[in-house]
């Protein structure tokens, strides 16, 4: 008797691990509300919702996870997960596969009190901005950054670069629209933080592997059932749903 109990839980084991195996790992960044983050042990937001929805429509077998984002990127420089909502540069594309954007985000640049002219990177000269640690803002702000021409200042969150804007520790930050919106809300700073007009980058993110990977068989179902979402309102409707309604 005692055989068949441990010969069932061996059969057992072994069904879990084809299963865990045969479940695609997407990982998310855990902090970046609306978009994307952890609540109670699951990954939830926009981005979430887009993958999960699109593999519903590809058959195929999903877990979810959130972690902070140089967990994120390490997963996905190791080749053991996909990434979602991650942007793209010059130096990603060269190791990393692309979906089709799931998203667009407007990067702006916000300031408290009165701001400053900004008509180009040139005009962030001498500014100490607050961006995200791990995070690209296009090919442009990237290099001039590493260069020394802009400074760029590394946090942990949007809710900690705020707090250094309100603090006097920064001159501007870098944020997202709908991402800024909430965590200004949070801080009650909605009336004394302002985007400047002119988006510094228009984002789009994507679903990523690592080329050793060899997804983009995977990529392109998974394409596929991003344009459905897109030709039948299910896309727009999850956006209104995660983002547009507060």
């Amino acid at each position: 008797m005692a055989v068949w109990v441990v010969f069932a839980a061996l059969v057992f084991g072994l069904i879990q691990a084809r299963w865990a195996h045969a479940q695609e790992l997407v990982v998310f960044d855990d902090d970046s509300p609306p978009y994307m983050s952890l609540r109670d042990g699951q990954a939830v937001g926009l981005y979430p919702s887009i993958v999960a929805e699109a593999f519903r429509r590809m058959g195929e077998a999903l877990r979810l996870e959130a972690a902070p984002w140089v967990k994120v990127l390490g997963c996905l420089e190791a080749g053991v997960c996909g990434v979602g909502g991650i942007s793209r540069n010059f130096i990603r594309s060269e190791r990393f596969d692309y979906s089709d954007p799931i998203y667009v985000e407007k990067v702006l640049v916000y300031v408290a009190g009165q701001g400053f002219p900004f008509e180009s990177l040139d005009d962030l000269a001498g500014k100490r901005l607050g961006v995200i640690r791990g995070y690209t803002y296009g090919d442009a702000f990237d290099k001039a950054a590493a260069s020394g021409r802009v400074t760029a200042v590394e946090g942990d969150s949007d809710l900690h670069n705020f707090q250094d804007l309100r603090d006097g520790k920064l001159d501007a930050v870098l944020s997202s629209k709908e991402k800024a919106e909430l965590t200004l809300a949070r801080l009650g700073l909605e009336r004394t933080v302002r985007p400047l007009d002119r988006p510094i980058f228009v984002d789009g993110v994507y679903l990523a592997f690592n080329m050793q990977a060899n997804k983009k068989d995977l990529l392109k179902r998974f394409n596929a059932a991003l344009a459905s979402m897109r030709g039948d309102g299910t896309l727009d409707a999850l956006v209104a749903r995660s983002v547009r309604v507060r």
